[in-house]
């Protein structure tokens, strides 16, 4: 039987990551050959619309492909389902199938249908869930991550003012429960040490679900079934962050002890503006339940600068409200304007020149408040996941150096400075 060769090119969230890996999950071993160094037949581009600069990155990707007349390009992620007619453009080569909010079995289908030479149009599939693909489907991790990906959450109907992902993901849905446990046992048997939880509104896991049960639910569901080894939360926003998910991480010893908390300003008006529904004081109330009941827990964030509305007073606010949270780590980006949103609508482009050095302050910043969270880990005893590049990861979300260790294995660490190179690394586990 002749065999089809694919690749698979994934851009923008861990949400689409996850979406890659169980599309090449489901996707005939007998027909379908991912990846390698030859001449693919296919290419898969698994789009991004969040911003302007994501949505320009997919198209050039699609630009190169095209370059050889004999690849077929397959378009598939939030840019199909959000962005009428994304793909025409490119011409008949290029098939929009399914999107951000359908399965990602809607593309394995089309592209085992398109190895066995059926003729194959632009797919616009008809509603479905997005966790239809097989429960007990081998599990897929991305190449070169030893972390994996499991969406257990799509869609999202806050409506941020200034936010396409609503109509790119579609409204609220859970992975069932035990589709959910079946899932990570998959994993853990599978040979994975970590595994990220991600969604597109995470902490809306569970309330289309019956007896809606909550984040903390499915955070302690799949620690038992992952352990020994570990899991980590992707974002949740700030509304989703209540007593029973810190219980839930506080509680479960192989649950990493960091969350990553979108800020997105730290003034109450250009929250408003944003239509992001808490004000400062009620984000910081947060971090506090958080510091509570896990002390020297990690919180991350994201921060937008260059809002339309946000003056430089208000970007000022931002700084001292980072300063005021003590972040581990900080994402800084810009505005980007996105048609069909209310924020585009109401407040128009907004400044540029100024959304690029207030980025530019956010990171510095956002450096300095790293460096001093990484001091606070010096001397401590901690599990780190080897990566690749002689890198691992701390439970805390900190980069280490690791000398001799296998990448991907999970080894027990004493965190100290090498003076020399100004960076933690790890001892040997007998100084433990």
């Amino acid at each position: 039987m002749k065999q089809i060769r694919v690749q698979i090119h994934t851009v923008g969230c861990r949400a689409n990551q996850s979406d890659s890996a169980v599309l090449e999950s489901l996707l005939h071993p007998d027909r379908v050959v991912v990846g390698g160094d030859e001449r693919p037949d296919v290419v898969v581009v698994n789009t991004c619309c969040v911003t302007g600069g994501a949505e320009r990155d997919c198209r050039r990707l699609v630009r190169r492909f095209l370059e050889d007349d004999g690849v077929t390009v397959v378009l598939t992620g939030c840019a199909v389902s959000a962005i009428e007619g994304f793909g025409r453009a490119f011409g008949s080569r290029v098939v929009s199938v399914g999107g951000g909010d359908r399965s990602p079995s809607v593309v394995a289908d089309w592209l085992n249908d398109f190895a066995k030479g059926q003729v194959c149009e632009t797919v616009h599939s008809p509603a479905g869930s997005c966790f239809d693909h097989r429960p007990d489907a081998p599990v897929k991790t991305l190449p070169g991550r030893t972390r994996a990906m499991l969406k257990i959450q799509n869609g999202c109907r806050h409506h941020c003012t200034y936010c396409i992902v609503p109509r790119a993901r579609g409204p609220e849905e859970s992975m069932p429960q035990d589709i959910l446990r079946r899932r990570v046992s998959a994993f853990r048997e599978a040979g994975v040490r970590e595994l990220v939880l991600t969604g597109i509104q995470l902490g809306a896991w569970g309330i289309d679900l019956p007896g809606r049960p909550s984040l903390g639910d499915a955070v302690r569901t799949a620690a038992a079934a992952f352990a020994p080894g570990r899991i980590r939360l992707s974002s949740v926003e700030p509304w989703s962050v209540d007593d029973p998910l810190v219980r839930a991480v506080a509680d479960t010893p192989n649950v990493c002890p960091h969350f990553h908390i979108p800020l997105q300003s730290g003034d109450d008006g250009v929250l408003r503006d944003m239509g992001r529904g808490y004000t400062v004081a009620a984000y910081l109330e947060k971090l506090a339940l958080i510091r509570a009941a896990i002390p020297g827990a990690a919180i991350g964030t994201d921060v937008l600068c260059g809002f339309p509305t946000e003056s430089e007073e208000a970007f000022e606010n931002t700084l001292a409200v980072m300063r005021a949270a003590a972040f581990s780590h900080v994402h800084g980006f810009s505005y980007s304007r996105r048609p069909g949103t209310r924020a585009t609508a109401l407040y128009g482009a907004g400044d540029r020149t100024s959304a690029r050095r207030r980025v530019q302050r956010v990171r510095s910043l956002g450096d300095t408040l790293a460096a001093d969270f990484q001091a606070t880990q010096i001397g401590r005893c901690c599990d780190v996941l080897v990566e690749e590049n002689g890198r691992g990861l701390t439970d805390t979300f900190v980069s280490v150096r690791v000398d001799g260790a296998p990448q991907g294995a999970l080894v027990p660490c004493h965190l100290k400075i090498n003076e020399r190179a100004h960076d933690l690394l790890w001892a040997d586990p007998r100084d433990l």
